[in-house]
């Protein structure tokens, strides 16, 4: 959510976007797990689900998307289940298929909020999906998603949580925008929405373009002022790679390898065929006998080149309907290049 300078941050791109749509889905399966939930709906108008909530609570259902306020902190977590004992457990879902260390981090700060609030949380889960399982009919949500009890890493980060939140209300109510240097959290533990507002210093040809650089490191020569991959020092490259890089941008020349490329090409026997394809990896496998983020492809583009003296052969396949496309994926392509 942004706060100031809204106009700054770019519309969310399709691909983002989907990974969102992905995620909701992933979420509105896990509600199957709890029979006779209630969902507390809204979006913009935050006082209206607050009251949503307090009405719905005396029900002891499982809640989806209950919202409860707590001093200058606001929650929303995916589920609250009821126990027998008047406490709450609480159910965060995510489409990853693990446990990532920033996860413990939301979830403290829910608990936070809704222990704050009133509410008794007894329990809090991670659910997240169970890359071994394989579809074969109907997705079985139960054996999909994966419960993990993650109370005692929650628990050691409540303290905390109001200090930070003290930190991150001090930055919004700042009337100028912090000055902080691009780095590492650019993108983790996800990419920011304005690097390409804070990374306009960055030229095109700056030291990101090395050849399987860290990111530590390149951020390292950028704080010694080396923009450009003309401005490292060459007693700072180790690697052969970027030491050739290096000289390619100081002599304004570009590096081949002749000796490299013959040997390949000698190797090669007509006819020589190229091939470009795309997959899709849904979270929520679509076809039986595919795993959650399965790569299946269905599309590909071969160019058939029978001889040196030809011009190439181009063929593609592009799958129809919502059947699995890697049936008559393959079929199409042993046609085009053979048994080998």
């Amino acid at each position: 959510m942004s706060y100031h300078a809204k106009e700054q941050f770019p519309p969310i791109d399709p691909e983002t976007q989907a990974i969102f749509d992905q995620g909701n889905a992933v979420t509105i399966l896990a509600r199957f797990l709890f029979p006779g939930g209630l969902e507390v709906e809204g979006v913009e108008d935050f006082e209206a689900i607050l009251k949503k909530t307090q009405e719905s609570l005396p029900q002891r259902k499982p809640l989806f998307e209950a919202a409860l306020r707590y001093k200058n902190t606001f929650a929303r977590p995916d589920i609250l289940a009821p126990n027998k004992d008047a406490s709450w457990d609480l159910y965060e879902v995510k489409s990853s298929t693990e446990v990532k260390d920033i996860y413990y981090e939301d979830v403290a700060f829910q608990k936070y909020c809704y222990e704050g609030a009133g509410l008794k949380i007894r329990k809090v889960y991670l659910v997240h999906i169970n890359n071994k399982y394989v579809k074969n009919g109907p997705i079985d949500p139960a054996a999909l998603l994966t419960q993990e009890d993650v109370t005692d890493q929650a628990q050691k980060l409540v303290a905390q949580v109001q200090q930070k939140v003290n930190v991150m209300t001090g930055i919004l109510n700042q009337k100028e925008l912090p000055e902080i240097a691009i780095g590492p959290q650019c993108s983790d533990p996800y990419d920011c929405p304005l690097q390409e507002l804070c990374w306009q210093h960055i030229p095109e040809d700056s030291v990101f373009i090395y050849n399987r650089i860290r990111k530590d490191k390149a951020f390292a020569f950028i704080n010694q002022g080396f923009l450009r991959a003309r401005d490292v020092p060459p007693a700072l490259l180790k690697s052969t790679s970027h030491q050739i890089l290096y000289r390619c941008h100081v002599e304004n020349r570009t590096h081949i390898d002749s000796a490299v490329i013959s040997s390949f090409t000698q190797q090669l026997e007509y006819p020589i065929y190229f091939m470009d394809f795309e997959t899709v990896n849904p979270a929520i496998p679509i076809y039986n006998g595919t795993r959650p983020y399965q790569q299946v492809p269905f599309q590909f583009s071969v160019h058939i080149l029978p001889a040196q003296s030809k011009k190439p052969e181009h063929h593609a396949f592009l799958a129809e309907g919502t059947d699995d496309p890697r049936p008559e994926f393959l079929k199409r392509l042993k046609s085009l290049i053979g048994p080998k």
